[in-house]
């Protein structure tokens, strides 16, 4: 009856950011199952845990419990849950860097999901364009991410199922923003707004109303960002998960850095840094809201290792930049990473230390934008242009366009080692 209950609340757990305590109801549970314990509550019960324990970091495991969900799931005969199980593995497989098992195991999912002639077949087969747009977004293939979009939310409405709707909003918008259609973005993360507001989830709120804030930033609406980070920062300090106020509060201080307070931005920048521990929060889904918002602890650094090498602390701001990198490759950040490579180039010139590494950084970031179709916002486009500026006075045409070449085609790993070397401190 335990592992019955522990299944039954398993997603109750997981939409309402109760990790902590459904990682304790589950595994409690499951260690006193035996084989009296009937195959499907049993399959359930792992079926829910394997997600909480991607949440944790846990990959191995998590893969380990989806793969005896899904072995379970078939024993018992019952064709929605080992449609389920399928889906389950294919998204534990895509969140722990296994990409090429995703694909075939949520095609057999949707299939059999279509078979089922009643409510919950649509909400099986939302479920595999909710996990393939997840997919798409973690490899940027912006197209697939709007058909999964646009697949969701048509099943999602046929039965009424507001959480798959917003999800497809938010997917919808990331599109526009791909495509540097900010005004369409809007529109959709005001429709996942308007949605969210019902679940009275006051972290998933916040999200999103801090996601536009981020979007009126991007286009230069200051006033307008200032507002929405003033709602969301009301809304974490009322008891959301320190991911939540930590994702909010860096979005206030780059709104305070691009409004001339930079003191103030320090501070908030310290404030999200703090917020974030290095291993992320277990206590909120932000895995996947990270694949929408990025790493906050992330881009807090590098922003942060910014600012203080303009005021002339080269060591503090060295670290806060390559801890800001390793934070964002380790959690998928792309447009982190290339904020990153784009701040250490910055510092570099600044010292006048390295003009060719320099150069070889901001072509290593612009193969990385281009690659993840994310584009730079007016800010951070003057400060690229203030550092390729002090580059190419440095150098003459034949080392600029050599080192241009070699950061173009320097692989991510290679690209890392360099900025780690290049960060290293003088010999005195």
């Amino acid at each position: 009856m335990a592992v019955r209950v522990a299944g039954a609340l398993g997603f109750f757990f997981s939409s309402t950011n109760r990790t902590t305590e459904g990682r304790n109801w589950l595994e409690a549970a499951l260690a006193i199952a035996d084989d009296t314990t009937p195959a499907l509550w049993h399959a359930r019960a792992k079926n829910y845990l394997s997600p909480v324990l991607v949440q944790y970091g846990d990959f191995q495991r998590a893969i380990d419990v989806a793969e005896q969900g899904l072995a379970l799931a078939i024993a018992s005969g019952d064709a929605w849950q080992t449609a389920y199980s399928k889906a389950t593995l294919a998204l534990t497989f895509n969140a722990s860097g296994h990409a090429e098992r995703t694909s075939p195991l949520l095609g057999e999912a949707r299939a059999a999901f279509e078979l089922i002639d009643e409510s919950r077949g649509d909400w099986g087969v939302a479920h595999c364009e909710f996990v393939t747009g997840l997919a798409a977004v973690r490899v940027a293939d912006v197209d697939a991410v709007e058909r999964a979009a646009r697949e969701l939310r048509i099943r999602a409405r046929r039965i009424q199922y507001d959480l798959f709707e917003g999800w497809s909003y938010v997917m919808a918008g990331w599109v526009a923003e791909r495509r540097a259609d900010l005004a369409s973005a809007e529109t959709e993360y005001l429709g996942s707004l308007q949605l969210v507001r019902r679940t009275g989830l006051n972290a998933h709120i916040s999200f999103m109303v801090a996601l536009l804030g981020r979007l009126a930033l991007r286009s230069g609406q200051l006033e307008r960002a200032r507002a929405r980070y003033s709602e969301a920062s009301m809304l974490v300090d009322d008891g959301a998960s320190p991911w939540f106020a930590a994702f909010t509060h860096a979005g206030v201080a780059a709104t305070l850095w691009r409004s001339g307070e930079s003191g103030q931005a320090e501070a908030a920048y310290r404030q999200a840094i703090a917020e974030s521990p290095i291993t992320g929060s277990t206590f909120s889904q932000e895995r996947f809201f990270g694949l929408f918002g990025g790493s906050p602890a992330a881009r807090a650094q590098i922003a942060l290792g910014t600012l203080v090498s303009l005021r002339g602390e080269d060591a503090e701001a060295q670290s806060l930049l390559v801890a800001g990198l390793e934070g964002a490759e380790r959690d998928g950040d792309t447009e982190a990473t290339a904020l990153a490579f784009e701040g250490l180039a910055a510092a570099a010139a600044k010292r006048q230390r390295d003009a060719e590494g320099a150069a070889t950084l901001l072509a290593v970031a612009r193969a990385v934008r281009d690659k993840a179709r994310v584009s730079r916002d007016a800010f951070d486009t003057e400060q690229v242009a203030a550092t390729t500026a002090t580059v190419r006075a440095a150098l003459n045409l034949q080392t600029l366009e050599r080192a241009t070449r070699s950061g173009s085609s320097l692989s991510l790993s290679d690209a890392l080692a360099l900025a780690r070397r290049m960060s290293q401190p003088v010999p005195a």
